[in-house]
């Protein structure tokens, strides 16, 4: 019982988020509907309302204006955005600030995973009681510094495109959208 009980107030919650959520202007439009009368001839005839015809006139123009108005509320949001992760960016440390950068990327994200094998192997070699200064240890060390070295230089590549897109973003934002 209670779970037939759920579903209903499950659907019933659905239904009225639906309708309220649902766009506005999807509602507007079916009160807009034209009248179609017949003539005693047999042909129809369409009456349209003068203010209709305003109303849409205008439309248009007011879209326009609202689309380039999203556009540019859609690049402050970006600009912000990019903004928030340079920040980040600048006040994480160590691996942390490495695993950060390496999900900004969009590309090849095997170098961070590269890195944290390398610095795997240095642990396990050192738990299998081999010292610092053992061939092998040496060897998985510098490999790990490398990599550690290129990260780096990808983050400070990373935080140069962020702030070249936020100077780019807040150009168009106060000059031309």
């Amino acid at each position: 019982m209670s779970r037939t009980l759920k579903l209903v107030v499950g659907l019933c919650v659905l239904g009225a988020a639906l309708f309220f959520f649902w766009p506005q202007h999807d509602r507007s439009v079916s009160n807009r509907t034209s009248e179609v009368s017949a003539e005693p001839q047999g042909r129809l005839q369409k009456s349209v309302n003068s203010n209709e015809l305003a109303e849409q006139s205008t439309e248009i123009p007011q879209s326009n204006r609202h689309a380039a108005g999203g556009l540019k509320a859609e690049k402050q949001r970006r600009s912000i955005r990019l903004k928030e992760q340079l920040e980040k960016l600048h006040h994480l440390e160590g691996d942390e600030l490495l695993s950060f950068a390496e999900g900004l990327k969009s590309s090849d994200h095997s170098l961070f995973s590269n890195y944290l094998a390398a610095k795997r192997k240095v642990a396990e070699l050192e738990a299998d009681g081999l010292g610092v200064v053992h061939p092998s240890v040496k060897s998985a060390m510098e490999n790990r510094d490398e990599l550690k070295a290129e990260l780096e230089t990808e983050v400070a590549d990373l935080s140069n495109d962020l702030q070249d897109q936020i100077h780019h973003l807040d150009s168009e934002i106060g000059g031309n959208p």
